[in-house]
């Protein structure tokens, strides 16, 4: 399996698939998922597009540091760069989800000429005053609790019991099962220190306007309709301030709408890359 090696010694994994002199697409996954996520939009846009996927810090199969300095949103932002450099990447498409959307935005903000295009799903803003925060990390505490509390399962209990999930649980439950299944085999000690760092931290999308107004990359805001209210809000913030955008909520679905709707993803998101000048 192809690995490269962050600044920091730890060996992430990555897939590099499809057309070799097709557009390419970097794909970066959610916090409950791993590169598997991407596996319809793979399928779908490998034929005439080279489709990269990675699997984050503390992800299976890439390592798990077991020192908590090892990780946060910092961290997270600089091994998606060196994975663009690792492979030479310029004027790419990058196409994330919920943390990886974050971490994608977070790269774009940092370098706003390098890419061609950013699809953001499911993306939601850090807390932006002192009732927020406070709000945020006691949510933030039950996840880490019932992680430590749960062991490797704990994490699939969370995420089972999030409403933000709930129509693709109901539309599709042997998909859903399938998902939940995944997350058990996933470190323990990788997720608990992702939300106790990169999460935990997380800032307010209000406190970087600047850097946003300056990314001149298109955009794609895709999220769920029925996803927590925060996606929809950070959402439309986002469609206020970023030059070029287009919102997309989709109806009767929630936070996972590569998964719960792929079809649907692909159409956008290969409507994004055939408008990209």
């Amino acid at each position: 399996m192809p690995y490269f090696t962050a600044d920091d010694g730890v060996r992430l994994w990555y897939d590099d698939t499809g057309h070799a002199n097709g557009h390419v697409i970097v794909f970066a996954h959610e916090f409950g998922g791993d590169p598997r996520s991407w596996n319809d939009q793979v399928t779908a846009f490998a034929p005439t597009s080279r489709c990269i996927r990675y699997a984050a810090r503390g992800f299976a199969p890439s390592d798990v540091p077991q020192e908590k300095s090892s990780y946060g949103q910092d961290r997270s932002t600089r091994d998606l760069e060196q994975l663009a450099d690792h492979l030479g990447l310029d004027g790419f498409h990058l196409v994330g989800c919920s943390m990886g959307s974050f971490t994608s935005l977070m790269f774009a903000c940092q370098q706003p000429r390098r890419l061609a295009s950013l699809t953001l799903c499911g993306v939601s803003s850090g807390p932006h005053d002192d009732e927020e925060r406070a709000a945020y990390h006691a949510g933030l505490r039950q996840e880490i609790d019932m992680l430590a509390d749960g062991a490797g399962e704990g994490s699939s209990r969370w995420f089972a019991e999030d409403i933000g999930n709930a129509t693709l649980a109901a539309k599709h439950p042997r998909r859903w099962a399938g998902y939940l299944e995944r997350t058990l085999h996933q470190s323990h000690h990788g997720a608990l220190m992702t939300v106790s760092t990169l999460h935990w931290d997380r800032i307010s999308l209000k406190s970087i306007t600047d850097e946003l107004a300056a990314i001149q990359a298109q955009v794609l805001l895709i999220y769920g309709q029925e996803d927590l209210p925060r996606v929809d809000e950070s959402s439309r913030w986002l469609a206020e301030v970023l030059p070029h955008n287009r919102l997309c909520p989709v109806p009767g679905t929630s936070h996972l709408v590569q998964v719960e709707e792929p079809n649907r993803f692909n159409e956008e998101l290969d409507r994004l890359i055939k408008e990209t000048p």
